[in-house]
C-alpha cells in the first residue's frame, strides 16, 4: 500500500511544480527553478526521508515514528506551499 500511495505521490507532484513553476515565473525561469527544485527534492526526500524512515524504524523496532515522521514532514510541505507567490510582479527593467 505504501509503494502505491508513493508512486501515486511522486506522479502527481513533479508535474504539478512544473506547472506552477512555469505559470507564475514564466518559460525563462523554468529551467533554473526546475533545475533546483529537483537538486532540493531528490536530497531530501530519498535522502533524509530514506535515511529518519529506517532510523526510526532501527531505534523503536517498529515502523509507527517513521510513519509519524513522514505524515510530518509531508504536513510541513503543504504548510510551505501554501506560502508560496501565487504570481510575481515584474518591473519593466526585469528580463
Amino acid at each position: 500500500m505504501s509503494c502505491f500511495i508513493f508512486a501515486i505521490y511522486w506522479a502527481i507532484v513533479p508535474g504539478g511544480v512544473v506547472g506552477y513553476t512555469g505559470a507564475v515565473y514564466g518559460r525563462k525561469a523554468l529551467g533554473k527553478i526546475w533545475g533546483l527544485a529537483t537538486m532540493i527534492v531528490m536530497g531530501i526526500g530519498p535522502f533524509v526521508g530514506s535515511y529518519m524512515g529506517s532510523l526510526l524504524r532501527d531505534i523503536s523496532r517498529h515502523y509507527t515514528y517513521s510513519i509519524d515522521f513522514a505524515l510530518g514532514s509531508f504536513l510541513f510541505s503543504i504548510l510551505l506551499a501554501t506560502t508560496l507567490p501565487l504570481r510575481v510582479e515584474y518591473t519593466k527593467n526585469d528580463s
